[in-house]
């Protein structure tokens, strides 16, 4: 290889590879807001009942 085809490959992201990180971005997000409620529910419910503690855990 060339050092000009090496250049002109590193210069950008495939549209395959922009769409892998857009999806793993979309999880990330995902996974922060499941983790945000489940904090936010366990804080509101806790002091609750035995019932609710047991939904949770």
């Amino acid at each position: 290889m060339s050092a000009k085809k090496d250049t002109q490959q590193s210069e950008s992201f495939t549209a395959e590879e922009k769409a892998a990180m857009k999806e793993r971005a979309r999880e990330a997000k995902a996974e922060a807001r499941a983790k945000k409620n489940r904090e936010a529910g366990k804080a509101i419910c806790w002091p609750r009942s035995p019932r609710c503690r047991n939904m949770i855990a």
